[in-house]
């Protein structure tokens, strides 16, 4: 598929081949004369050149030197692909590992994705948005990950300089997405004694089934709240993690099974259905979130199979406002399509980017 890469090796030699990747495409952003390009170049220069000495960043990196040496040594992998291209500077641990997290106090503020999960009468379709204030370039990577003696195998959509998965996903047992939740100041701030999001993301595409990634949710503190929709043969599952909502500051995780009929559509964006009007859970702008879903809702109602969800989903990312001044589109990385059908393999049907394939 075009647009698509591959990447193999060991966890080290993944997270490399992922450096090497953003290394070598800001070098050509970097001498864009795009305004655009230029000031996205601009951006990320800044933050990967940032140290980051804070307790905060420290106590994560012990945490997942510790617990996720794995992950740790794809961060170091992508640290050493990174300088090894002629990008034009040289990033550091501490920037690239806050890159990697994606946590700050603008995520707190303002993040956006959408998505619709429709049944027709061959399975399952899944078309996910990826939302932000602005659009970022995205890897889209079919990953061989030597691991523990075996071959694990996935497909992974990921932002600049984050772990594989960062975006959506998918493997022989599901495909995925996540929205992101927003929180309260005080959950917000607790974070980095929790593990980060980002690494559930990526750790999550190893599983093989839903109940799978709600134990490793179950077993680990996750840093912020979220929301994943998964599509199996097997049928479409919800899966809310919530922060220190149990004891030992573990989270609140509610798996539920998602019953469609043909032609029935299940559709999420940024906030947790029940809590809609709880402040504890949801952004600033506490009405965006159900107004956009109550959008999104009307535009894909009448579609009942894969062509017309997705045109359905395009009209609503062209014709949608999450402020008086900018559509939805302009906001966009990205739209991906899943499938998978009763008794197959979720694969990736469409993708699109708003920074051209890479």
């Amino acid at each position: 598929m075009s647009g698509v890469i591959s990447i193999e090796g060991d966890s080290y030699g993944v997270g490399k081949e992922v450096g090497h990747f953003w290394g070598n495409y800001f070098t050509h952003l970097r001498d864009s004369n795009d305004k655009r390009h230029a000031a996205l170049y601009r951006d990320y220069k800044s933050w990967l050149t940032d140290e980051r000495n804070d307790r905060k960043d420290s106590a994560k990196q012990h945490l997942l030197k510790d617990e996720f040496p794995g992950i740790w040594d794809e961060i170091a992998g992508m640290l050493e692909g990174v300088n090894d291209t002629e990008i034009g500077f040289k990033a550091t641990l501490g920037g690239l590992f806050a890159c990697c997290l994606g946590e700050s106090d603008e995520t707190w503020s303002n993040y956006a994705c959408s998505t619709t999960v429709l049944r027709d009468h061959a399975g399952y379709i899944m078309v996910h948005s990826d939302e932000y204030l602005s659009p970022v370039p995205l890897l889209a990577a079919n990953v061989s990950l030597e691991k523990d003696n075996s071959i694990l195998k996935f497909f992974s959509i990921s932002h600049p300089f984050q772990l594989l998965g960062s975006a959506a996903g998918c493997n022989k047992g599901f495909a995925i997405q996540g929205n992101s939740i927003g929180c309260d100041r005080e959950i917000f701030d607790s974070g980095h004694q929790r593990v980060p999001k980002t690494v559930f993301s990526r750790l999550l595409l190893e599983q093989s089934t839903p109940k799978a990634v709600a134990d490793l949710y179950r077993k680990h503190p996750c840093s912020l709240p979220n929301h994943h929709a998964f599509i199996t043969s097997k049928g479409v599952y919800s899966l809310e993690v919530r922060p220190c909502e149990v004891q030992n500051g573990k989270n609140r995780v509610d798996l539920t099974k998602i019953e469609l009929q043909p032609g029935e559509a299940f559709n999420h964006t940024n906030h947790f259905k029940s809590d809609e009007t709880t402040p504890k859970w949801c952004y600033r702008d506490q009405t965006e979130s159900p107004r956009r879903l109550q959008a999104l809702e009307t535009y894909v109602k009448d579609a009942t199979e894969v062509s017309a969800l997705e045109t359905a989903f395009n009209s609503f990312a062209h014709n949608y406002r999450p402020t008086p001044r900018k559509r939805l589109h302009h906001t966009m990385s990205g739209i991906f399509t899943f499938v998978v059908k009763a008794k197959g393999q979720p694969s990736l049907k469409t993708i699109s980017f708003s920074f051209g394939a890479c």
